[in-house]
């Protein structure tokens, strides 16, 4: 009787387990991983186990983008023409960022021989348990957090030097134990695709997930996409299931983490130098609970003074007083914490990553040509983009090719200053263009040379737009358009939404060469185009 008890209940997932990709699965959770070597460690398992070089790129219906074959070209006619080999160092810089362009390469052959070779039914339960294991590894990202402090909601815990409170989403990496933005991103891009599965309650977790980040760009993006998808291209229960995201969403930063509503707010009026009247039932923290590295400097004065008088008041009512509470309680009155004090405000004292930059900034002598930046006003992205447009208009020999590989914008420009931001690099090979140095290496050591609360997406240039224009010119943005975005968006169907969403995503980080959430869009992207000539079982 056991037996068939047995049966009757496991038969089911022994069936899904069967009919699962687990290659692919397996190569997902290893190439999304944040550390390089366990990327490679992906290339090589899938090859090995699914072997096959058959890229098939062709100008006329090519299997892949050419956009891959297009981009590292024009990296090689500036190293030519440029005479990129005669720059001390710059030739093994050049060489590795080839080599990231041929990892993306081998990466979307994989997951498109994935998609050709194996019934869309397995490839969806390989992203089914993809998705679900990355939201129980953020659920216990928050469960950690949730034990240390002793308390349930650690986005409004300002104890252990708001260690958390306000950053508390920084923790919250998910399976790839990347940042909190890759992790935003991945469930970002699960929210569409359960979205159109019409698999609401999966959805549903991705969408809290995505809130535990708090990443802000990202729900602002998610958000301008549910909009999309509300008007254009959703049925009556999709409708719901997007108006049950956004009540969540405002929920969340109304109940759950109000100062990141607030923070959100402030970012906006710095990018487009303007105030912006609240409603009157927004919740607003008052300045005195706010973490210092959150306040403008005048701001900083008036929570000071506010402090002070409020500490006077307290010690006043409590010499005055204590007595005759005492008295009508019948016990000794004791002092009641003041979250306002020194324990509980945001610690200044300085991160590992804000000494790496400072250390780096004095060696190199921070001679720069945009020293002086007003941080209090101006995100240092908007500074970039406003650099890069600048360096064109003072080159414009550099428009049409660009910079060169890693000598402008782009996480290969970092990794080979040895800063130790993008990842390691040889110190003795150690390389810096003039035109990175004197623009957006000066932005990010200008803001991450200072207290924690300037180390955000929206004060680092990384943006594949700018990078591809600045290092690649115009023609290499004019092939991604072509050659990838259209390659993808001409038979897109109902993963439009994916298009839009990672469209704005590519503002955020420079995603292809972080070897991550690009192969999952593609990976979706390719799912969808067959299904529309395959009869989809489950």
């Amino acid at each position: 009787m056991a037996t068939t008890v047995n049966r009757k209940y496991f038969a089911p997932v022994q069936q899904f387990l069967k009919k699962t990709d687990w290659k692919l699965l397996v190569f997902l959770l290893l190439f999304l991983n944040v550390k390089i070597l366990i990327k490679l460690v992906a290339i090589v398992f899938i090859y090995i186990t699914r072997p096959g070089f058959r890229f098939g790129f062709r100008f006329k219906a090519s299997r892949l983008p050419l956009f891959y074959l297009i981009i590292p070209a024009i990296g090689l006619f500036n190293y030519l023409i440029y005479a990129g080999f005669a720059k001390t160092n710059y030739s093994p810089a050049f060489f590795t960022g080839i080599v990231f362009w041929v990892l993306c390469i081998l990466a979307v052959h994989q997951v498109k021989l994935a998609v050709e070779s194996s019934p869309p039914s397995n490839i969806h339960r390989a992203l089914f348990v993809f998705f679900v294991l990355n939201i129980i590894a953020s659920a216990i990202n928050l469960l950690r957090i949730e034990i240390e402090i002793g308390e349930w909601n650690p986005y409004i815990y300002q104890g252990m030097y708001q260690k958390y409170f306000i950053g508390t989403g920084d923790y919250i990496k998910g399976i790839s134990f990347d940042t909190s933005t890759t992790n935003a991103v991945i469930n970002a891009f699960g929210i569409f695709y359960f979205l159109t599965r019409k698999q609401f309650l999966t959805g549903l977790c991705c969408m809290t997930a995505l809130l535990l980040t708090c990443s802000n760009f990202v729900n602002i993006a998610v958000l301008g996409v549910f909009v999309y998808c509300f008007i254009f291209q959703s049925t009556r229960v999709q409708k719901s299931m997007i108006i049950i995201s956004m009540s969540m969403l405002v929920l969340f930063l109304a109940k759950v983490s109000p100062q990141n509503n607030d923070y959100a707010v402030r970012t906006f009026q710095k990018i487009f130098h303007r105030e912006i009247r609240k409603n009157a039932t927004a919740v607003s923290i008052p300045i005195e609970q706010r973490p210092d590295s959150a306040l403008l400097p005048e701001e900083k004065k008036y929570k000071i003074a506010k402090l002070y008088i409020d500490s006077l008041y307290l010690e006043a009512r409590t010499g005055k007083h204590k007595q005759q509470e005492q008295l009508v309680s019948g016990r000794p009155l004791l002092p009641v914490a003041n979250i306002h004090t020194a324990p509980y405000q945001h610690k200044t004292d300085s991160s590992e990553t804000r000494l790496q930059v400072l250390r780096f900034a004095m060696n190199m002598g921070r001679d720069t040509s945009i020293q002086v930046i007003n941080s209090a006003k101006v995100p240092g992205k908007v500074l970039a983009m406003e650099e890069t447009i600048h360096y064109l208009h003072q080159n414009p020999g550099k428009i049409f090719t660009g910079a060169g590989i890693g000598n402008f914008s782009s996480k290969l420009a970092f990794r080979t200053t040895g800063l130790q931001v993008s990842g390691g690099y040889p110190a003795s090979y150690a390389y810096i263009n003039d035109a990175f140095r004197n623009g957006h290496l000066a932005i990010f050591l200008d803001y991450f040379d200072k207290d924690s609360g300037f180390h955000s997406i929206t004060n680092s240039p990384n943006n594949v737009y700018v990078q591809l224009l600045s290092e690649y010119g115009v023609i290499g943005l004019l092939a991604f358009l072509f050659f990838y975005l259209w390659f993808f968006a001409k038979a897109a169907g109902r993963a439009i939404p994916l298009i839009l969403l990672v469209c704005c995503v590519l503002t955020v980080d420079y995603w292809f060469e972080q070897l991550s959430v690009i192969i999952l869009f593609e990976l979706l992207l390719f799912l969808d185009k067959k299904e529309k000539t395959y009869q989809l079982i489950l």
